[in-house]
């Protein structure tokens, strides 16, 4: 385990692990294993997702269900319990089990200082943990000059998840169910899992050692040639900037995530997984969306769907309703057809067509969630 004091000095890298982060991720996608952005994981997440058992995902489900499905509650509860780079589950758990609001508040007070935030000692501790801790965030946002879009909704987002950190704090009323159902996941689900992913941790840790030269360095920028052109570091040019006043702590996964950066007034973590068969999944499930949306893309198109919407009909009836020619409504029906939109049966010497109503809404809601406009909306 590396502890937060390990951490060099601004400028300067670490490479670590950090298992509450893993957790943090994977839980969350517990409860989205339905919707179609599973799909553009790695493989390997999938395989995991369809071990957990309906029964631990309604369980978990319910017990989200009064402070959203996003689950960073871990991040902000290990970074408090010196944790966040731990890699061992009792000891990082334990720390956090042991965390009372009392200490939490005191944590959350000395690192916004870090960002000249003061708290409102006027609050009662609950509130005023929320409030210090949550207004640092949008600090640190600001004085490293990315502008965030929906910075409002994610700052609600964040004061949900500290509402719900302060309830699995060891003082907290959801303490004991939490824990229960995150010790049945780890060892049900997880654990197995990432036993089978320990060659890709030994591949990631090679590469960095092999890019970096040493794990942990003080006093210089770290290289970032080696990282994929879609690294956060790369794209942003004021994530780089921040470079020379916080240490970069690049992060050893399983999941295979490329693109993940964390800011904390201490550090910058970010991930560095190869693009690979993650992105490769990310194009397909692109190009399966513009396929079906485009078979929308035509005013035709349109009303011929509308016009079944309630009873099916046939070449013949459409032509005549639209005032088109029949071979133009077969042309248009096949874009159809093949979009998954409408099914065609035979009806003597012609066809019916029939509206395939779910699939309609899966492409709106595979388009929303691909695009990610409901990440920080509230309940």
């Amino acid at each position: 385990m590396i502890a937060m004091e390990s951490v060099p000095a601004a400028p300067g890298w670490l490479v670590s692990e950090s298992l509450a982060l893993e957790l943090n991720l994977v839980l969350t996608w517990a409860l989205r294993r339905e919707e179609s952005t599973v799909r553009v994981f790695d493989p390997a997440i999938n395989e995991l997702l369809a071990t957990i058992t309906p029964e631990w995902r309604a369980q978990w489900a319910e017990l989200m269900h009064l402070r959203g499905q996003h689950v960073g509650v871990l991040e902000d509860a290990a970074v408090m319990a010196g944790q966040l780079f731990g890699t061992d589950y009792g000891a990082v758990t334990l720390a956090i089990r042991e965390l009372t609001l009392a200490a939490a508040l005191e944590y959350a007070i000395n690192e916004a200082a870090q960002v000249d935030v003061q708290p409102d000692r006027t609050l009662p501790l609950e509130e005023q943990f929320i409030d210090v801790r949550a207004r640092a965030a949008q600090a640190l946002y600001t004085i490293s000059k990315i502008e965030i879009q929906n910075i409002d909704a994610r700052m609600r987002q964040l004061r949900r998840d500290l509402e719900l950190c302060v309830l699995i704090l060891r003082d907290g009323e959801l303490h004991s169910r939490f824990w229960f159902l995150l010790d049945q996941f780890y060892f049900e689900f997880y654990r197995p899992w990432r036993a089978g992913r320990q060659a890709v941790l030994d591949q990631r840790w090679a590469e960095a050692r092999g890019h970096l030269k040493v794990l942990k360095h003080s006093g210089a920028v770290p290289p970032l040639g080696w990282l994929p052109p879609q690294n956060p570091l790369l794209r942003f040019a004021e994530l780089g900037s921040l470079m020379q006043r916080l240490p970069v702590v690049f992060w050893v996964e399983p999941l295979g995530m490329f693109d993940l950066v964390t800011l904390l007034p201490e550090l910058m973590l970010v991930s560095f997984a190869p693009t690979g068969s993650t992105m490769q999944s990310f194009r397909r499930l692109a190009e399966e969306i513009a396929v079906r949306t485009q078979a929308l893309a035509d005013p035709t198109r349109l009303s011929i769907l509308r016009l079944i919407r309630h009873l099916p009909m046939n070449n013949t009836d459409i032509a005549e309703y639209l005032e088109i020619a029949r071979p133009t409504v077969s042309v248009h029906a096949k874009i159809l057809r093949e979009a998954g939109l409408i099914t065609t049966q035979p009806d003597g010497r012609q066809v019916r067509h029939t509206l395939v109503g779910e699939e309609i809404r899966r492409l709106f809601a595979d388009l929303e969630q691909f695009l990610a406009l409901n990440e920080f909306e509230d309940d």
